[in-house]
């Protein structure tokens, strides 16, 4: 495996995860609100309040879903082993990395919108034990297909540079 291959895959993988985590705060905060549509449509109060939600999810989903793929991705890549072993890893890696990802932004989303006040509704113990549970059944189908989509990648970057 080549040291090309090595960072195409790394930071694919890090892409893909922040596209992921980033989907509540940019799709249900910012263009829900703008939109009327979703959680966005129930947050009261002035919109930098949102943008604030928004960029604050976004930021801090993205941040720990790289942080898992870099660190994982690094141990793996380091083993060298053979292709499909490699792709195996790493769509376990992406997938994992998916799911945190995507119910971290739910979380700090909610967090941050209780704690500006733009939503009253819901209480704490509602966003502390029923939020994690929503987007990790609404995130498992997505972050598999994405997760074995990418492993098929992994796989023949591997094979074809190999042949």
């Amino acid at each position: 495996m080549t040291e090309q291959q090595k960072k195409t895959i790394s930071v694919l993988g890090m892409w893909i995860v922040a596209f992921v985590g980033s989907t509540y705060g940019l799709v249900f905060t910012i263009i829900g609100r703008l939109a009327d549509w979703g959680p966005g449509s129930g947050m009261e109060g002035p919109l930098w309040k949102v943008l604030l939600v928004g960029i604050v999810s976004i930021v801090v989903a993205v941040y720990v879903g790289e942080l898992i793929v870099r660190k994982l991705t690094t141990k793996i890549l380091r083993k060298n082993l053979a292709a499909l072993p490699t792709a195996s890893w790493m769509a376990l890696v992406i997938f994992t990395a998916c799911i945190v990802a995507f119910v971290v932004g739910w979380e700090v989303g909610f967090l941050m919108s209780k704690l500006t006040g733009i939503v009253t509704e819901l209480g704490w113990a509602e966003i502390l034990l029923k939020v994690p549970v929503l987007p990790f059944m609404w995130g498992l189908p997505f972050c598999l297909l994405i997760s074995f989509i990418f492993g098929l990648f992994v796989l023949f970057l591997l094979k074809v540079k190999k042949d």
